[in-house]
């Protein structure tokens, strides 16, 4: 159920990105308008990322490859 969420909201958040790209004004310089709009894709990004990351189930991949009581492999050296 929570990857079905996650997916409608992935989607919904591709579609509000591919709408308001073309209608932010990025690129005339150090203006508000291109902040506002850099800041806002950014925000945009790390949304769809954090969905995706659900959506592809990563924290569930990471604990297949570790035993019960043990360090994450990432962190074992």
């Amino acid at each position: 159920m929570k990857e079905i969420k996650s997916a409608f909201y992935l989607l919904l958040s591709l579609g509000m990105l591919a709408y308001a790209v073309p209608r932010l004004e990025v690129g005339r310089g150090l203006e508000p308008a291109t902040l506002f709009g850099a800041a806002w894709i950014s925000m945009a990004l790390l949304l769809i990322a954090a969905h995706l990351r659900i959506v592809l189930r990563v924290d569930e991949a990471y604990g297949r490859e570790q035993a019960p009581g043990q360090a994450p492999a990432r962190a074992r050296k």
